[in-house]
């Protein structure tokens, strides 16, 4: 369809072209499109490795009165990135995140009957066959529309449809579903008359028609560009208006933010941004030779014939040759809560050496390292199965390759080792409940409980009241002190925490809560969750990054093998 300065429908013009296989091949594998505008205010454009790093910027932008102007969101490989653009602004505002388009319009319904609030924008991210919809709402008048359509004519059609009420395109989406291409848009109640949408094949074409609808006094309000095949789209929408503008393509993020400082520095803000992302074509992979000779099993042994010592301290046998047991100084505690803290002390170290003496086995393993990671633990074992397996499968998810995760947990095993139980540290105890602020006599807010201990300066451990109760034991009081010695440990410069920003879907919906991760239940759910996007990886970093999920993990390793379980692995 081309426009036609004597076809005028209610005022406005419509200019676009028929899409066909025959458009330009691509050569680069990523661009990035914006548009940047005259800016009196704050301006911030970020991108995130992951959805809970940008709710999290999200909600502290908010505090400081900055709007999320426009999200974008590609798939890199295995990873999902979410850039953002904020400008100064002040009311309310909503994000929201759905695996589908019911749910989402029923949500978007739901939100008119708010009139401060109107949605501005959306991003469309296809995932393993399903495409999931994200919202950005500001501050607005309502009386916007939504729609979605299978096709540009629809689209177009609609468009027109929706001018004749005053209703005026704001934001268009289009998105690669299949073999063919989706449009959604976002209107809000305007002047319908004047208004553009153009979409075209390449961006020199956008270009010149922004040069021409600038003469008009006509200005970008939104832009959007998508893979299809053999090519790419670029879309449009122009609405009244007047002030500077700047129109910019870059082939790299890092060009793209060379030029946002330098039109930042004109007194330009970024307005609105769109991204697009090509599979990279490589060689194919060749297919493996069939094995000519059988794969040699190997197996690491705990126990095998050792000469066991006991030691004078906790009166219990250890192999003889562990490290000397370094028990801590003790600051305030009377001779049996001295006892208690050295018999689960003892234990401790055990179980933190067997773990150190394994991940160093692991990191000799070369490609047997993934057969290791998870020796033992048995495909769909349920829930009480995995929660008593000493697998760090169980406890971590799956081996991620060794390109982050695996050397982020050796690293911490190692540190665990070395700079805690063969370093002297501080055992203080907190018993007597004086009324003061201290965390042993206040409920934790992740468990509704005053701790059993905390960590709280570096090489201090504070043991409350609830760790000498009578009916704990001393391999549980072990799995505390565990869980207290990763504290303060930041393998690769990345601390581990009990707090973590995880999303998870609920009815359909993306919910992100920030949460303190206790327990065999919250371990178990960053070990086996795969989040809203179907990407495990995010939650399995931080299982590797919760306290919990390595006190577990080490307790059920070393408690096998102290108790005579488990005396090689594999067992088999």
């Amino acid at each position: 369809m081309k426009s036609n300065r004597k076809n005028k429908f209610i005022g406005f013009w419509i200019f676009a072209l028929l899409l066909t296989n025959s458009m330009v091949a691509f050569a680069a594998t990523e661009k990035y499109i914006g548009f940047w505008k005259t800016n009196s205010g704050s301006n911030k454009v970020l991108q995130f490795d992951t959805w809970e790093e940008f709710v999290e910027e999200w909600k502290e932008l908010g505090k400081k009165d900055m709007r999320l102007q426009d999200l974008e969101a590609i798939e890199v490989g295995d990873d999902i990135k979410f850039t953002g653009t904020w400008v100064s602004g002040k009311g309310k505002y909503a994000l929201y995140a759905y695996d589908n388009w019911t749910d989402f319009s029923d949500k978007w319904k739901s939100m008119l009957a708010d009139k401060s609030l109107q949605l501005i924008d959306v991003e469309v991210i296809p995932l393993a066959g399903k495409n999931f919809y994200v919202g950005v709402w500001d501050t607005g008048k309502g009386g916007s529309a939504l729609f979605q359509y299978h096709n540009w004519d629809d689209f177009v059609a609609k468009w027109k449809e929706l001018a004749k009420i005053d209703r005026v395109l704001i934001d268009v989406e289009a998105f690669r579903n299949g073999g063919e291409t989706k449009f959604v848009g976002v209107w809000e109640t305007g002047i319908g008359k004047d208004q553009r949408l153009y979409a075209t094949d390449s961006f020199s074409k956008l270009s010149d028609k922004w040069k021409e609808f600038n003469k008009e006094d006509l200005r970008l309000v939104d832009i959007d560009i998508s893979a299809i095949k053999n090519g790419e789209l670029y879309v449009g929408v122009w609405n009244k208006g007047t002030g500077g503008q700047y129109l910019w393509l870059a082939d790299s993020w890092s060009g793209f933010l060379t030029k946002n400082r330098e039109l930042n520095g004109k007194n330009l803000g970024l307005y609105d941004l769109a991204m697009v992302e090509y599979a990279k074509v490589g060689k194919p992979v060749p297919t493996s030779k069939p094995q000519t000779k059988p794969i040699t099993k190997v197996f690491f042994y705990f126990s095998k014939d050792q000469k066991m010592e006991k030691d004078s301290v906790s009166g219990f046998d250890f192999p003889a040759d562990m490290p000397a047991i370094v028990y801590p100084k003790f600051e305030g505690c009377n001779a049996s809560d001295r006892e208690t803290i050295e018999k689960a002390w003892a234990l401790a170290h055990h179980h933190a050496w067997r773990a150190y003496q394994f991940f160093q086995f692991l990191d000799k393993s070369g490609n047997r390292r993934d057969d290791l990671w998870k020796a033992d633990y048995t495909a769909g074992s349920n829930l009480t199965e995995r929660k008593n397996s000493y697998s760090p499968y169980a406890w971590f998810g799956e081996y991620d390759g060794g390109a982050y995760r695996f050397p982020y947990i050796r690293d911490a095993i190692d540190k665990n080792w070395n700079k805690r139980f063969l370093e002297k540290n501080t055992a203080k105890c907190r018993r007597k409940d004086d009324g003061g602020s201290h965390p042993c006599y206040k409920n934790n807010p992740g468990t509704g409980k005053t701790p059993s201990a905390n960590h709280i300066v570096s090489g201090t451990v504070n043991y409350c009241n609830r760790f000498f109760d009578k009916n704990r034991t001393d391999n549980s009081r072990a799995k505390g002190i565990l869980h207290e010695m990763f504290h303060w440990l930041a393998p690769k410069g990345l601390a581990i925490l009990d707090t973590h920003t995880h999303s998870d879907k609920k009815n359909g919906w993306c919910k992100t809560d920030t949460d303190k991760m206790y327990g065999e239940d919250d371990a178990m759910h960053l070990a086996t969750s795969k989040g809203c996007w179907g990407k495990p990886k995010y939650h399995r970093g931080m299982a590797a990054r919760n306290n919990d999920n390595y006190a577990f993990f080490i307790s059920r390793l070393g408690s096998a093998i102290y108790f005579d379980n488990l005396k090689r692995i594999p067992t088999k």
